[in-house]
């Protein structure tokens, strides 16, 4: 008796760690499921790809998810200069020229990212 008891409690134990598991692999899935192609995730006060590439022609979308308010300004000043991005706030640019564009957020210039344009 003692050892079903042991063995259902050990099946009980295994099916909750595993339903756990694959709970926090849907949420992860979803979230970068979430991210589109030419798309820059504000988040942790970085942005996610720090690095991108596209092709002359092709528009970068940075969608801010964090609570905190930010920026995105090229780092000639003259390219890429966003309005502040609150949370859920997106902006758009589109890339005519081939060269690398490196950017940062003014309001919080550890934050730093690169776009190359083929």
């Amino acid at each position: 008796m003692k050892k079903i008891i042991l063995v259902t409690l050990i099946i009980v134990a295994v099916l909750l760690i595993g339903g756990i598991y694959l709970n926090l692999n849907k949420k992860n899935s979803a979230e970068i499921q979430t991210q589109e192609k030419n798309q820059v995730l504000i988040k942790n006060f970085a942005f996610s790809p720090s690095e991108i590439v596209i092709k002359s022609g092709e528009t970068i979308t940075w969608k801010n998810l964090d609570s905190a308010t930010h920026t995105i300004v090229s780092d000639s000043e003259n390219e890429i200069i966003s309005d502040e991005l609150n949370k859920e706030e997106e902006f758009s640019h589109t890339f005519n020229q081939a060269g690398t564009y490196n950017y940062h957020c003014s309001l919080h210039t550890s934050m730093k990212g690169k776009i190359i344009v083929g």
